[in-house]
């Protein structure tokens, strides 16, 4: 099994407690630094953020696989992976949080009655 390296984008709906960044990093963090498979870090983060109360999470990784750069295709390809749990398991949800990663300097916001 050979690393990998990306970024993760994390969203939450919080359900009256808010998270500090530095708590966020450290969950990443805990997963990230195992011998582990990207899709399965992908869910461990959603599920344990999740697990605090929160009403929604969305988790998404984009990652280059040294596996594909040195062997096998040799290209630097990306693979992403998403995790949806909770208010963001709908589907208008899931558009939402796609487009403002695709879109950072775009603000696009949902009523939630």
């Amino acid at each position: 099994m050979l690393p990998f390296f990306g970024k993760i984008q994390l969203a939450y709906s919080p359900n009256g407690r808010i998270f500090g960044i530095s708590k966020l990093v450290r969950l990443v963090e805990k997963y990230s630094r195992r011998l582990q498979i990207q899709e399965r870090m992908t869910k461990n983060i959603a599920d344990e953020l999740y697990s605090h109360g929160v009403k929604g999470v969305a988790v998404i990784t984009e990652a280059e696989h040294l596996c594909m750069k040195m062997r096998g295709v040799k290209n630097n390809a990306s693979v992403s992976s998403a995790a949806f749990r909770g208010i963001y398991e709908k589907k208008e949800e899931k558009e939402n949080i796609i487009n403002i990663i695709k879109n950072p300097s775009k603000t696009f916001f949902t009523q939630n009655s």
